[in-house]
């Protein structure tokens, strides 16, 4: 857990949303039901409420369906259905942050120009992440 001022934010919300999709996921790879697009789609759209770093997972899990031989379950119509899901749970957050001229990219950018983060070679971020 995180503590800032005024509230507690718990980064372990954002693990649960990707083991939630991650397991939809393999779900679906046993039974082959493409309506389980419809839980992706809620679990992907509160799961981006908390962490926008969902949506780099969703379309690498796209991506990857693409490139494999489960194509067949990018076809469907619950596939749309699912993304349509995920867009009306996420479009508060997202008309929010235009309102606001998008204070979370203001954010990163002044923490990047702050050089408060970690300078890490790409190499060894790889080697991290496997």
């Amino acid at each position: 857990m995180v503590r800032t001022r005024s509230s507690i934010r718990d980064e372990r919300v954002g693990a649960a949303f990707l083991d939630g999709l991650r397991v939809r996921h393999l779900a679906d790879d046993q039974h082959c039901n493409s309506r389980l697009w419809l839980a992706f789609g809620a679990i992907a759209g509160l799961g981006l409420e908390n962490k926008y770093s969902i949506a780099v997972f969703a379309f690498g899990l796209l991506a990857g369906l693409l490139l494999s031989s489960q194509r067949k379950l990018l076809f469907t119509p619950w596939l749309f259905a699912g993304g349509g899901v995920a867009l009306i749970l996420f479009l508060p957050n997202l008309l929010w942050n235009i309102h606001h001229h998008w204070p979370f990219l203001e954010l990163m950018h002044n923490i990047r120009v702050q050089e408060k983060t970690w300078r890490f070679h790409r190499s060894r971020f790889l080697n991290n992440r496997l």
